[in-house]
């Protein structure tokens, strides 16, 4: 199989931006060993499944691995609430703080 769910890093000097983050992201980092604890802001373009699903296993493999670097997510109004659902419902605590911004994704800015 040779197609992938959607995430691109873009390397920007020394700082890593996530943009999306598909179900197999995490596959996709260590194949390319891009290490992700370099990546520091994370973007999500909308909600549909294909762009996100793989963003909680992701964060928690970053608490795992004992990320204490803030974070930064963007994207749609949700997911905020995805998030935090998902992480009461696993009872998950970060070990380090996720800042999201919501976007309208909707409107060019």
């Amino acid at each position: 199989m040779d197609r992938h769910h959607t995430a691109q890093v873009l390397t920007v000097a020394n700082s890593q931006y996530l943009i999306d983050c598909g179900e197999g992201t995490q596959r996709r980092l260590l194949e390319h060993k891009i290490r992700h604890q370099r990546i520091q802001n994370i973007f999500i373009s909308h909600l549909h499944g294909d762009h996100f699903f793989g963003l909680f296993g992701l964060l928690g493999t970053m608490h795992l691995n004992g990320r204490t670097e803030p974070l930064r997510l963007f994207g749609p109004a949700g997911l905020d609430e995805v998030l935090t659902t998902q992480f009461r419902h696993s009872h998950t605590q970060l070990s380090f703080e996720l800042d999201f911004t919501p976007v309208d994704t909707t409107q060019h800015g």
